[in-house]
């Protein structure tokens, strides 16, 4: 008996074990195209394994790079959540103050240069 073997079949474990025998059974027999067609379908069944280990090894890393992800995402809000409750709200408003007076000077300063032309200059 010779097996037709499908990728789905390859990974059955029954289909394995019955071209097994076969190939055995063939070897007993000195039927050398029997066992030249189990040879090829437990090849076929070996690539097959190797392409599913290759996958599942390929998914892991994928698997392991998403925690990777995940775990970094949660120590940084971790962290952005710490700074929010242990913010001083006191020297929070006294920084935002100072800021918005050396924005509002740089403005003003900008208003003022923007105003002049080079004739204003010489003239000055």
């Amino acid at each position: 008996m010779f097996f037709s073997v499908s990728f789905a079949q390859m990974v059955s474990h029954s289909v394995f074990f019955d071209a097994l025998k076969e190939v055995i059974q063939a070897t007993l027999d000195g039927d050398s195209e029997a066992m030249r067609q189990g040879t090829d379908d437990l090849t076929k069944m070996h690539s097959a394994m190797s392409l599913a280990q290759a996958q599942n090894g390929s998914d892991q890393n994928t698997v392991e790079s998403q925690l990777n992800v995940l775990e970094q995402n949660s120590l940084r809000l971790k962290s952005t959540l710490s700074d929010i409750q242990d913010l001083d709200y006191a020297e929070a408003v006294t920084r935002m103050n100072k800021e918005m007076m050396a924005m509002q000077a740089a403005m003003s300063s900008f208003a003022k240069i923007s105003g002049l032309s080079l004739f204003d200059y010489i003239k000055g």
